[in-house]
């Protein structure tokens, strides 16, 4: 079976990427630290999702589920403009270290597609993605 990784699986735009990947029958792992997600969005899947609270601005035991994943999608990130200025620091740790750290996982893990996901590009990212085997679900995600 497919496994996927969803970094931030517990934000809006996350959650209906693990709604999207559980549709095409691919096995989920949710990697997130609720600073900016909720519970409430994957309250639907549970049970069907392996969810585990992380910090990944951290290295850490997190890292270990990336073996034996087929692609993973790093969505986890603060994003807001005001508290990126009044908390830099944070801001730098979550997006700068956190990436690098899914960065490393990934690389180490030797995961077969990694896809990074903007935010404000999100809408976009159907035709922008770049899979060596693109999944159907990617051309017909939709927000609810």
């Amino acid at each position: 079976m497919t496994t996927a990784i969803v970094t931030g699986g517990a934000g809006f735009i996350g959650s209906h990427l693990v709604d999207a990947l559980l549709a095409e029958n691919i096995s989920v792992r949710v990697l997130d630290n609720y600073s900016t997600g909720r519970p409430e969005n994957l309250a639907h899947v549970a049970g069907q999702v392996e969810l585990v609270e992380a910090d990944f601005a951290k290295p850490g035991s997190w890292q270990n589920l990336f073996q034996d994943t087929d692609w993973v999608f790093h969505l986890g990130a603060l994003a807001d403009i005001v508290p990126s200025i009044q908390r830099p620091t944070d801001y730098f740790q979550a997006n700068v270290d956190g990436t690098f750290n899914v960065l490393e996982a990934a690389k180490n893990a030797e995961s077969s597609d990694l896809s990074m996901l903007l935010r404000h590009r999100v809408m976009e990212f159907q035709k922008n993605i770049r899979l060596r085997k693109q999944p159907r679900f990617l051309r017909s995600i939709r927000m609810r």
